[in-house]
């Protein structure tokens, strides 16, 4: 189908803004990228990603990226005593028949809040509206997966988690996010991250062919 004579008229202009902003990035210096990744990858990122297990169970799963602070002060909050305690757990597999899996597990794994966790800390048996417990010997080689067991049923939004981080950040501090489309990246595998990084490239250089074509010509 002919296009609007309007159209073809603005088009080559609107290729031509859309290639200013395009052709840089993907022309950029291998020099340019490492030193834009590295700043990015440096910089401190703990996504949380909150699962129900079902009417009782909880899963809150925590990645790290960049440079980790030496502790981790947790706060996990509800808005009413119904928390019955939480298991830390440092592996998506603990079986050890997952290819993928990382096999190496973080010192604090399987210890729980009442317990080893938190020990000294004392909980009631009809559960408590917030339990606080640190974290040591962080790295964003270990996954940090939490099982919460309620005393009723409860939903994603009963549950608040926190990071408060002691007066003077004497342990360093990282950002902490919620789980969303922007912080994906850190989320996932890095064979994932290869194949989103070169599909970008290609679309991105493919868009540059395409509107090349059309700043100089309107069809």
């Amino acid at each position: 189908m002919p296009l609007p004579e309007a159209v073809k008229t603005l088009r080559p202009a609107v290729a031509a803004v859309v290639l200013a902003v395009l052709v840089p990035l993907v022309t950029f210096s291998e020099s340019t990228i490492k030193g834009l990744m590295s700043g990015w990858l440096d910089r401190c990122l703990i996504v949380l990603e909150k699962e129900r297990l079902g009417p009782t169970k909880l899963m809150v799963t925590g990645y790290m990226r960049g440079q980790a602070p030496k502790a981790l002060p947790l706060s996990f909050s509800a808005s009413k005593p119904l928390m019955l305690n939480v298991k830390f757990l440092s592996s998506a597999d603990l079986s050890g028949l997952d290819r993928n899996a990382n096999l190496g597990l973080h010192p604090m794994a399987g210890e729980t809040c009442p317990g080893a966790l938190c020990e000294g800390t004392v909980y009631t048996e009809g559960g408590e509206p917030k339990i606080n417990f640190t974290l040591h010997d962080l790295s964003e080689s270990f996954l940090y997966r939490f099982h919460i067991r309620l005393a009723s049923p409860g939903a994603l939004d009963d549950l608040g988690v926190f990071v408060v981080y002691e007066s003077g950040l004497k342990d360093g501090v990282c950002r902490v996010e919620n789980a969303s489309l922007f912080n994906w990246p850190v989320r996932v595998g890095p064979l994932a991250k290869i194949l989103a990084s070169a599909a970008l490239l290609l679309v991105a250089g493919y868009a540059v062919t395409i509107l090349t074509g059309w700043s100089k010509k309107g069809d």
